[in-house]
């Protein structure tokens, strides 16, 4: 699924809206936490509930994109990875 995929929302309609995502950051020593929150969208019948597996991926990009093309992802460029919601 591509959220930001224009075929995929003109048939869907969009899950996401980075502006009501919530993210925690926490780094200690050399570990690096990502807390995300998502809230569930009543317009779509895709549904976050506990102990559901999704696969996601996380790609970063450089706050100075005029300046700057950098970007990494976690992983791979194309690889997702599952979680289970808490």
């Amino acid at each position: 699924m591509w959220d930001d995929d224009p075929q995929y929302n003109s048939k869907f309609g969009k899950i996401l809206f980075e502006s009501s995502l919530i993210l925690e950051t926490e780094i200690s020593e050399d570990k690096y936490r990502i807390k995300i929150k998502i809230p569930n969208n009543d317009h779509v019948s895709f549904k976050l509930v506990k102990d559901k597996k999704i696969n996601m991926r996380i790609s970063f990009t450089s706050p100075e994109l005029e300046i700057s093309n950098a970007w990494a992802t976690v992983y791979e460029q194309y690889e997702f990875f599952e979680v289970i919601l808490k």
